[in-house]
């Protein structure tokens, strides 16, 4: 059994964090807990390099779609960066590749001018209702 190991990358309202591995049953627990607290720590944009991920099942997806929710509810914009086969397929075969915003690579110069655009697209109203549910003031 692989363990999981994560290296991050924080930037100006974007947090990097390369997974690799095995995201199974196992170690699902370990994913979730690792994630959870940088999502909590409001930036714009998650961006998850899977490139090393070497397997994933049901659970795997499981995590992915909890810390989505987890990202959707803090304000932050999930993006999976550079999805090895194992887990493009996962995604198509369930029919959730759809919701999930994916790149086939991404390097950290990528991740800020993501988020300068996520800050374009928002609307004055966006960023009202963002600072009122403490989203704002970063």
């Amino acid at each position: 059994m692989d363990t999981l190991q994560f290296t991050t990358e924080s930037m100006t309202g974007c947090v990097l964090v390369s997974v690799s591995g095995e995201l199974d049953i196992a170690t699902k627990p370990e994913f979730l807990c690792y994630l959870n607290p940088i999502l909590s720590t409001r930036v714009d944009m998650v961006v998850l390099d899977l490139s090393g991920i070497t397997f994933i099942d049901a659970q795997g997806l499981s995590a992915l779609i909890m810390i989505k929710r987890q990202a959707q509810l803090s304000g932050a914009e999930l993006l999976l960066a550079a999805a090895p086969p194992v887990v493009l397929s996962l995604l198509r075969i369930t029919r959730l590749d759809g919701h999930f915003r994916t790149f086939p690579q991404i390097e950290p110069a990528d991740c800020l001018r993501l988020v300068d655009r996520l800050t374009e697209r928002s609307t004055p109203e966006q960023n009202r209702n963002r600072y009122m549910a403490g989203q704002g003031g970063k």
